[in-house]
């Protein structure tokens, strides 16, 4: 029996993509301020963030 070794399934990220994560980061913190558990998210569209929120 051969074992695969694991591979990455992330995909590769560019400039374009850090104001959605630099979104959801914020997102997160102000989650984790108010009391929260510090999940957050965004959406973008073409690089420009349409929506971000936190639970």
């Amino acid at each position: 029996m051969t074992h695969e070794q694991p591979r990455s399934v992330a995909p590769e990220l560019d400039s374009a993509d850090l104001p959605a994560f630099e979104a959801a980061y914020q997102a997160a913190q102000k989650s984790l301020a108010g009391g929260g558990i510090p999940i957050g998210a965004s959406i973008a569209r073409d690089g420009v963030v349409i929506a971000d929120g936190h639970n």
